[in-house]
């Protein structure tokens, strides 16, 4: 799949060799529960490139409630593709021997900037998802507006 999104010519990622440049945030309603929610979202670069776009939400003050974390991997810049994009989904959550990310489905809404949503099993065990951990890890170290919920550890 790593293939496809020609995510191959960026190799085995080191989340601190990525740089992110903020884009934008929004406050918002959680569906589920009613809490506020903030919305935040940028790009990841990488030396050779652009590799990413990221949206983090998660409900303000209600860290057993997790962030949910798309991103939108591949091909961008200047004459780049949707169809060059693949999105993937993870969850943060806090567990009982702490805070970790887990690939889930990633919802068909996100086509609008990708070619298609992955599935958690086209991306588990693949390159990829050691690819996907190394951004979420940049994403979630170095973007400031995210540190209420590096708070949760």
């Amino acid at each position: 799949m790593a293939d496809h999104f020609n995510m191959q010519r960026f190799g085995a990622i080191d989340w601190k060799e990525l740089r992110i440049e903020t884009s934008g945030a929004q406050e918002g309603i959680c569906d589920c529960c009613g809490t506020r929610t903030r919305r935040v979202w940028g790009v990841v670069l990488h030396p050779i490139g652009g590799i990413a776009a990221y949206f983090v939400v998660w409900p303000t003050g209600k860290r057993d409630h997790g962030a949910k974390v798309d991103l939108i991997v591949g091909a961008w810049g200047s004459g780049a593709t949707q169809e060059e994009r693949g999105a993937v989904s993870l969850n943060y959550c806090l567990g009982e021997s702490g805070s970790g990310f887990a690939i889930v489905d990633a919802p068909n809404s996100l086509t609008k900037l990708a070619g298609r949503s992955l599935s958690r099993a086209e991306v588990v065990g693949t390159p990829l998802a050691d690819q996907v951990f190394a951004i979420a890890d940049a994403v979630f170290m170095t973007d400031p507006r995210l540190n209420e919920v590096r708070t949760w550890r």
